[in-house]
């Protein structure tokens, strides 16, 4: 994996989903993590889903 900086290679023996948490959670993780600039939680439901309980037409 790298970063901006394009010489710069990093070896993270770990999984995937492990890496992603991290990513996601871990303030400090760097220079990977965006955990530290508290982007906040949301959830919009995407288009295709029920309306009035019924699936689209």
């Amino acid at each position: 994996m790298r970063s901006n900086d394009v010489d710069a290679w990093h070896r993270y023996d770990r999984s995937t989903s492990e890496f992603l948490y991290r990513i996601l959670a871990d303030a400090d993780f760097q220079p990977f993590g965006i955990a530290q600039y508290d982007l906040g939680t949301m959830f919009k439901p995407g288009s295709g889903g029920l309306i009035d309980g019924q699936p689209p037409l």
